[in-house]
C-alpha cells in the first residue's frame, strides 16, 4: 500500500494540487466550526465555574430566592441557626467603568465585619480589614485587585466612575485586593465595597443577592442543608456554589445546541465535496486502474488506496480546521458572554481560550470520518472496475436507467416517510430523522432531477448562443461529474434556505410581538444596553418621573428568573391597569374581557403560549410560583403570545410583586405622555426631573427601544449567518472544482474548438455559463428541499424546544440578495477554471489526448 501511495497517488496528487487544496479546505470548514462551537462552550463554562468556587471561598451553602433576592431580615434567621458557624450577605454583579467600556467587571458587595470566616481576603493595607469601619465611613470607598490596577494605571486613591442603577457614580480606590483567593476570579477584574453600599449602587432595594454559609464542621453538608431548608420554608433555595455554576452553564448548553447543526450541515456539504473530487478521481484515473488490476493489483488494494487518500487529505483537513476553530472560538466566547449577560447579568471570568482533549477527539473523528464517507463510495466504484472496464473510455462518466429506477423509488419511499414523520411527530427523534430523511431522499433523488434539468435545458440552449448550448451538453454528457456538484450544492443551499426561513418566520412574529407590546413613549433604563439584570432602578425615582409636566403615567417594568420544574422561566410584572391600555395582547386562550379584569386585581395570572406548551398548563389550572413568604398558588386566566423568553413567561399584577416577593426594583419605567405633548418637548423635562436626583441615565423612545431590542435579536442569530456563510462557501469550492476538472477532461474538445476558431473570451464563457447553469440547477433544487426543511425546523423543532409555533414565511428578502449572490459566487468559482481553459493552445490541447 505505501508503494501505491507514494507513486500513484503522489503523481495524482501533484498534478492536481488545486483540487486537493479545495478538499482539504471543505474538510477544514467543517472541522472548524464544530472546533469554534465547542471550545467556546467549554472555556466559558470553565471560566464560570472557576469564578464560581474563587468566590465561594470556605462556603458550602448559598442561600437565594430566586433574581428578587433575600430580605435582610433572612439574615438573622440564618445566624441564629445552630449549625451555621458563619453567614455572610453577598451582592454580586458584572458591571462596567465607563473608562475600560470594553472591560467586565465583577462587583462583590461583602459584609466586611464577617466575610473573613468565609472568603481569604488579602489587601495590601491590613487596615481595610483590621479596622474596616475607616473604610466604610466613606461610602464611596471600594478596592480592586491589584493586577487590576496594574493592568490600567490606577493606585489607591484613584478615582474610577461605575455604572450604576443611579448612572455615573465616582468611587475611591482606597485598597488594593492581593492576588489570593477571591482576588484570583475573573480574571483578575474584580471591585469589592461594602454590601448596603452595593445594595444602593445596583438597586437592590433592602435585599441581597444571597447568603452564603460555612456550616459547624460536625455537620454533614446534607444535614445542613436540610435543617435550614425547614427553618426558612418554601421559597428560599438552599443549595450549593456548584448547582448555581450548572444553571449558569445551561444557558450556553441551548445557545451551542443551536449553533452545532450548522457545523454538522458544513461537515455535510464538505463529504460532497471529497466524494466529488475522489468520483471525478477515480474516472480520470481509470487507465491507471485497469493497468494495475492488470498486474494483478485486488479490489480490495484498489478501496484501501482510495480511503487512505481520502484519510490523509482528511486528516490535513482537520489539523487546519483545528486551527481556525480556534481562532473562531474567540469570536464566538465574546457574542455568548454577550447572551448570557443580558440574560443573567452574570458570564464568569473572561475565559483562556483552551482546546480540550474531547474536542480535539471530536474534531479528529469528525473531519476523518467525513473524508471517509466522501471517499468510500468512488473507492467502491473504483474497485468492482473490471480491468476491460477501466481501460475503455466513457462509460465511467455516464451511467443508465437501471441504475437509477430503484435510486429514484427509494428517495421517493424515504421523503414521503419523512414528510408524514415531520406532519406526525411531536417529538425530537422523529423530527431528527425527518430532517436526515429530506437529506437523503435529497441525495437519492438529487441525480434524477439534474438529469430532467439538463434534458429540460438542452431544447432551450439550442434557441441561445453556442457557448450557452455547449455547456448545456458538457453537464448532460457527464452526469456523474455534474451530479457531484449539483448534490454538494443542493445539500448547502437547503441547508442555507431553511435556516434563512427560520430566522425569517421567528424574526416576523417575534416583531409583530415588540411592535404590539413596546408601545410606551419612553423607556427610562439605568444601561445603554435597554435591560440591564445588574442594574435596577429603586423605586425612589418614580415620583420624580411621574410629576413631570407632560406625563400621563409611569409603569414599573420587573422581570425575574425562577425555578419551575427543572427550568427557568421568566416572570414578569407590570401595573397592568395602566399597561393593558397600551398593549395588545394576542390571546391565544381565555376570554381576554374578564382574563384581564381578573389579573388586574391580582387574582389569577397570564401565561405565555410557549409555558402552556412546555409545562402543559391551561386556563383554568393552578400555577403555584415560590417566593419569599410562601407559595402563590393562582388560576390561570390567560394564555397570551410571548417572545420573552425561550423557557416561557408568567404575567402577574405589580401589587402581587411588592406583597409575595418584597421587592421594589424595577428593571425600566415605561413612560406614557399626555395627549398633545411633543416627545421632543418631553425627553429633557424628564431628564431635568432626574438632575440631581441621578446621574446619567438613558432615555429611549418607543422607536429606539424597538431599535435595541432588535439588535440583540441580530446578536443572537450573528452566528448562525456565519454557518450560512460557510456553507456557501464550501458549495462554491464543489463548483470550482467540478468546473476544473470539467476543463480538464474536455482538453482535447477546448483545442478542437480552438482550432475551428473560438477564441478566448468565448471559451472563457463556455465555462461561466456551465457554474451559471450548475447554480441554476443546484439552486432551484436546493431551494424546494430547503423549504420543505424550514417547515420541520420552523414549525416542530422550535415548538418542542421553545414552546412557540412560529408560522412559516418565506424568505423573500433573504432570496433577493442570496440568489445574485450565489450567481455571483459561482461566477468567481468560474475564473480560474475559465482563466486555465482560454489559455490552452490549441497545438497543446490537441496533443493532450
Amino acid at each position: 500500500m505505501w508503494a501505491l501511495l507514494t507513486t500513484v497517488s503522489r503523481r495524482y496528487f501533484g498534478r492536481h494540487r488545486f483540487q486537493v487544496a479545495l478538499v482539504i479546505l471543505g474538510v477544514a470548514l467543517g472541522v472548524a466550526v464544530w472546533v469554534g462551537i465547542e471550545t467556546a462552550r467549554a472555556s466559558l463554562t470553565a471560566g464560570m465555574r472557576d469564578t464560581v468556587d474563587k468566590v465561594a471561598g470556605k462556603a458550602q451553602i448559598e442561600i437565594s430566592a430566586g433574581e428578587t433576592g433575600v430580605p435582610e431580615a433572612t439574615l438573622d434567621l440564618v445566624r441564629d441557626q445552630p449549625e451555621v458557624l458563619a453567614a455572610s450577605p453577598v451582592i454580586e454583579a458584572t458591571v462596567h467603568a465607563t473608562e475600560f467600556q470594553d472591560t467586565s467587571l465583577l462587583l462583590l458587595g461583602i459584609d466586611f465585619l464577617g466575610d473573613k470566616e468565609l472568603r481569604n481576603w488579602t489587601f495590601d493595607d491590613a487596615d481595610v480589614l483590621d479596622d474596616p469601619l475607616v473604610f466604610l465611613a466613606q461610602p464611596d470607598s471600594l478596592c480592586v485587585t491589584r493586577e487590576f490596577a496594574t493592568r490600567h494605571g490606577l493606585k489607591r486613591g484613584a478615582s474610577l466612575v461605575l455604572r450604576t442603577a443611579l448612572g455615573d457614580k465616582k468611587f475611591t480606590i482606597r485598597g488594593l485586593i492581593e492576588p489570593t483567593g477571591p482576588g484570583r476570579a475573573y480574571g483578575g477584574s474584580v471591585i469589592v465595597m461594602d454590601v448596603y453600599s452595593a445594595q444602593y449602587q445596583l438597586g437592590r432595594g433592602a435585599r441581597f443577592d444571597r447568603i452564603d454559609v460555612r456550616l459547624v464542621e460536625t455537620v454533614p453538608l446534607d444535614d445542613g442543608r436540610a435543617r435550614l431548608s425547614v427553618a426558612l420554608g418554601s421559597g428560599f433555595d438552599v443549595g450549593t456554589p456548584g448547582g448555581r455554576s450548572v444553571q449558569l452553564t445551561q444557558l450556553l448548553d441551548t445557545f451551542a445546541a443551536t449553533l452545532q447543526l450548522g457545523s454538522w450541515q458544513a461537515m455535510l456539504v464538505a463529504v460532497f465535496l471529497i466524494y466529488n473530487v475522489f468520483a471525478v478521481a477515480a474516472a480520470r484515473r481509470r487507465h491507471d486502474l485497469g493497468v494495475l488490476r492488470a498486474l494483478g493489483a485486488t479490489r480490495r488494494q484498489i478501496a484501501r488506496l482510495f480511503l487512505c487518500e481520502g484519510l490523509i487529505l482528511g486528516l490535513a483537513g482537520t489539523a487546519i480546521g483545528i486551527v481556525l476553530g480556534r481562532l473562531l472560538a474567540s469570536g464566538m466566547v465574546s457574542v455568548m458572554r454577550l447572551v448570557i449577560e443580558a440574560g443573567y447579568g452574570f458570564s464568569g471570568a473572561p475565559p483562556q481560550i483552551r482546546l480540550a482533549p474531547g474536542v480535539l477527539v471530536s474534531a479528529i473523528v469528525l473531519g476523518l470520518g467525513g473524508a471517509l464517507a466522501g471517499a468510500w463510495w468512488p473507492a467502491r466504484h473504483a474497485s468492482r472496475m473490471s480491468p476491460l472496464e477501466a481501460l475503455s473510455r466513457g462509460r465511467v462518466l455516464t451511467g443508465t436507467a437501471t441504475e437509477a429506477r430503484p435510486r429514484v423509488l427509494i428517495g421517493l419511499g424515504l421523503l414521503i416517510v419523512s414528510a408524514i414523520a415531520a406532519l406526525a411527530g411531536n417529538s425530537v427523534p422523529p423530527l431528527l430523522l425527518a430532517l436526515i430523511g429530506i437529506h437523503g431522499a435529497a441525495v437519492l433523488l438529487g441525480p434524477s432531477l439534474v438529469s430532467f434539468s439538463t434534458r429540460c435545458l438542452r431544447p432551450l440552449s439550442r434557441r441561445g448562443h453556442t457557448e450557452l448550448q455547449l455547456a448545456t451538453e458538457s453537464l448532460h454528457a457527464a452526469p456523474r461529474r455534474t451530479n457531484a456538484a449539483v448534490l454538494a450544492l443542493l445539500i448547502s443551499v437547503s441547508f442555507v434556505v431553511s435556516m434563512a426561513g427560520f430566522i425569517a418566520s421567528f424574526a416576523k412574529a417575534y416583531t409583530t410581538f415588540a411592535a404590539n407590546v413596546i408601545t410606551g413613549d419612553f423607556y427610562l433604563t439605568a444601561s445603554p444596553q435597554f435591560i440591564s439584570k445588574p442594574l435596577r432602578l429603586p423605586l425612589e425615582l418614580y415620583e420624580p418621573v411621574a410629576a413631570v409636566e407632560g406625563v400621563k403615567w409611569v409603569e414599573e417594568f420587573r422581570s425575574f428568573r425562577f425555578d419551575y420544574q427543572g427550568r427557568r422561566p421568566m416572570a414578569v410584572s407590570l401595573p397592568f391597569a395602566k399597561t393593558y391600555q397600551r398593549v395588545h395582547v394576542d390571546v391565544d386562550a381565555g376570554d381576554e374581557a374578564s382574563g384581564k379584569a381578573r389579573i388586574i386585581r391580582g387574582e389569577a395570572i397570564g401565561v405565555s403560549t410557549n409555558f402552556s406548551r412546555i409545562f402543559n398548563v391551561g386556563v383554568g389550572d393552578n400555577l403555584t410560583i415560590p417566593t419569599p413568604t410562601g407559595p402563590l398558588t393562582l388560576p390561570v386566566a390567560l394564555v397570551v403570545l410571548d417572545f420573552t423568553s425561550d423557557q416561557g413567561v408568567v404575567w402577574f399584577d405589580r401589587r402581587l410583586l411588592l406583597e409575595r416577593f418584597g421587592d421594589t426594583s424595577c428593571d425600566y419605567f415605561v413612560v406614557m405622555r399626555q395627549p398633545g405633548v411633543d416627545l421632543e418637548t418631553l425627553r429633557p423635562r424628564l431628564v431635568e426631573a432626574l438632575r440631581g436626583k441621578a446621574g446619567q441615565m438613558f432615555i429611549f423612545s418607543g422607536a429606539e427601544f424597538r431599535a435595541e431590542v432588535q439588535k440583540l435579536f441580530d446578536q443572537f442569530f450573528s452566528f448562525t449567518y456565519v454557518q450560512l456563510l460557510m456553507a456557501l462557501v464550501v458549495a462554491v469550492l464543489g463548483i470550482t472544482n467540478t468546473l476544473l476538472i470539467s476543463v480538464m477532461e474536455r482538453t482535447s474538445e477546448i483545442g478542437v474548438l480552438r482550432a475551428l476558431g473560438a477564441t478566448r473570451r468565448q471559451v472563457s464563457r463556455l465555462v461561466i455559463l456551465e457554474a451559471l447553469l450548475l447554480a441554476t440547477i443546484g439552486g432551484t433544487i436546493g431551494f424546494a428541499f430547503g423549504l420543505l426543511e424550514m417547515r420541520v425546523v420552523a414549525v416542530k423543532l422550535s415548538s418542542i424546544f421553545t414552546g412557540w409555533t412560529v408560522p412559516p414565511v418565506f424568505p423573500w428578502g433573504f432570496t433577493l440578495v442570496f440568489v445574485p449572490l450565489l450567481f455571483l459566487a459561482s461566477v468567481i468559482a468560474a475564473l480560474y477554471p475559465a482563466r486555465r481553459a482560454a489559455s490552452l493552445a490549441p497545438a497543446e490541447a490537441l496533443a493532450a489526448e
